[in-house]
This record gives C-alpha cells, structure tokens and sequence, in this order.
C-alpha cells in the first residue's frame, strides 16, 4: 500500500489541472485538498512563471515547492521566493533567438529572466493570447536591454509556424549549452542543455529525501513525455494525444475539464484505505 506521506505529485498546467475556458474543475480542488490532508505532497511542474502559476492556483495551495519555466526554476510559493534557478547560455540564446526571429518574422517572442518575469521582445496575436489567458503582465523591451541571466525563450506562432521551428532548430547549429522543445501547438522555447520538468522534479526528491519511485506525474502533452516516464507513476489524462497515452502507466477516464486529476486523486486515496 502507498504511503502518502511519502507521495510527491507533480502535475501540469495547462490541459491537465485546467483549462483556460473553465479553469479548475471544482472537483479537482477537493480531492487535491483531501489528499493533502491525508498527508500527501502537491506540487505543480509547468512551462508558466511563477507569477502565472499564481494567478492559476484559484485557492489552491501547494504544500511542496512548484517546477516553473520548464525546470529553469524551482518556486516556493508559501516562501514566495526561488529555490533554484537555472539559465541559458546567453551567447547561444541570443544566437539562436535573432536567427529565429529573422527566419519566422511572424512568430511573437518572449524572454523569461529575473525569476520568470516576462520580457516581451516582439509582440504577435499569439504572445498577446498568451497573456491574457495566463492573466499576467510583462515589460517590453528589447533584447540589449534585458537583464543578464535568462531562464527560458518562448515563441509563439500559429501551428504550422511552430512545427517548421522544429524542423529548422533542430541540429546543434548554437551551441552545446542550450535545447529546443515544443511545449504546445502554439509554443517553441529555448531552454537551458539538461534542465527540464524531470530535472526539476529529482531536485524536489533531493529535497525531501524521496526516490523517483515515490513521485507520481500527471500530464497531457508531448513536453510531458521524459517525466512520465521518469516518474514512479506516469498518468495521462484522457485528452492527452495517443503517443502521451501509451507512455503513461495509468490513463484517466475524465478529461481535463471533467476532473481528471480529482479523478486519479481519489482512486489514489481509496487504494490507501482513506
């Protein structure tokens, strides 16, 4: 029988916890309370900042510390303040964000610097969708003007922009130091070599002395594959495309907006006997 106390959850944003229509199913909201109270650890690991998380919780509190920006940043939410934080290699970064903006003139970009605050260095329809859905501000400014230290880019075009990203910054053409994924039909971002939602997760099992094994991992998309994998438990939710699904361990019955993670919550807490 699971130990609760010895559980970590590790859930994502967006598609998974909520949607930006509705946002959290009631549903969830209890049972990630009752499991909390029976002892077990609820955490959120996403490709938002932390002041986006924030403005997603809706009265939900998180009782370990949030994986934020994809990994570059580890969030304590009851401290209000970093954990951790890791950064681009700015020379590459720089490299390979002027070559994109010049190849995809139509693609909208964001810098995440200073602990995840947004840096809008070209605005589009979709960066300007991006904030509000995310109810977050941001500062323009332009690239030479950004703080030193970058978490993570972000850029967001319509789809068939973003899958041509993929194909074009697809060889090491930057550097060693820095990666690509698509975190999203809509986003393609530029993230530090190694850090990811999965290396954020091993730093939350550091921290409170947890193995792999003890963590389960709820997720919906394709920048969720390495920790479902990773995790000791990987569960997809039902509206999470095919290839999420046969990586998962377990597969829920409800969507994201019917309550999923209330739903692989409870199941959870009645093997335990609660």
């Amino acid at each position: 029988m699971r130990d609760l106390t010895k559980t970590l959850v590790l859930c994502d944003v967006d598609n998974t916890l909520l949607t930006v229509q509705s946002g959290i199913p009631s549903c969830n909201k209890a049972v990630i309370r009752l499991f909390q109270k029976m002892g077990g650890r609820f955490t959120l690991a996403t490709g938002r900042t932390p002041p986006s998380v924030k403005a997603a919780l809706d009265g939900i509190q998180l009782n370990a510390p949030a994986v934020c920006c994809g990994g570059s940043v580890l969030y304590d939410f009851e401290m209000d303040a970093p954990l951790s934080a890791h950064y681009l290699n700015r020379e590459q970064a720089e490299w390979a964000l002027f070559d994109l903006m010049k190849k995809f003139p139509e693609a909208g970009v964001e810098v995440m610097a200073n602990g995840g605050q947004i840096y809008m260095v070209r605005s589009s329809w979709f960066t300007e969708y991006h904030l509000h859905n995310e109810k977050i501000g941001c500062e323009y400014a332009p690239v030479f003007s950004l703080p030193q230290d970058w978490e993570k880019v972000l850029f967001a075009a319509d789809p068939k922009t973003i899958d041509q990203m993929r194909e074009y910054a697809r060889a090491d053409k930057y550097g060693t130091d820095i990666e690509f994924i698509a975190t999203n039909t809509t986003y393609f971002e530029i993230m530090p070599k190694g850090v990811s939602k999965t290396s954020g997760m091993q730093e939350l099992c550091d921290l409170y002395g947890l193995q792999q094994a003890d963590t389960v991992m709820i997720g919906d998309y394709f920048n969720d594959l390495d920790l479902l994998r990773a995790a000791g438990t990987g569960v997809a939710v039902a509206n999470a495309p095919r290839e999420v699904k046969m990586a998962a361990d377990v597969v829920t019955t409800c969507r994201c907006c019917d309550g999923a993670v209330g739903e692989y919550l409870y199941a959870m807490l009645k093997e335990c006997g609660v």
